[in-house]
């Protein structure tokens, strides 16, 4: 429900910059919540999505949370989920459950159906 009238102006620094190679050759849990943007963190962190050995991620993706109004469906939620799967990742939700999520529940998440959940463990 955030106004599109108001922008605020954030600087930012990728994550691929901001952790440069202090991760080099070593494992990593990285937790993401950023309301909404998280395909904008992930395309600044390819080096780190590509890294070996590969680092487990814990991410808040939201279905219909966190979006301007108007704006009903995440746009970026496939995209978001391929930077993963194109990679090998596998997926679960990060709940009691830890149901196993695909790129088929995303598309179909993407035609309407609600995720069963909106955090998420990717390794």
């Amino acid at each position: 429900g955030n106004s599109t009238q108001t922008p605020t102006l954030v600087p930012t620094l990728s994550l691929d910059r901001i952790l440069g190679e202090s991760l080099l050759s070593r494992k990593a849990l990285i937790l993401i919540d950023v309301e909404g943007a998280e395909h904008l963190v992930l395309r600044g962190a390819q080096r780190t999505l590509d890294a070996n050995p590969r680092h487990t991620w814990l991410i808040e993706i939201t279905h219909t949370m966190h979006r301007p109004a108007g704006e009903g469906i995440n746009p970026n939620l496939e995209e978001t989920f391929r930077q993963f799967f194109d990679r090998g990742y596998m997926c679960h939700t990060a709940n009691d459950s830890r149901t196993p999520v695909d790129i088929v529940q995303v598309r179909r998440a993407v035609a309407g159906e609600p995720l069963t959940a909106h955090n998420f463990l990717f390794r």
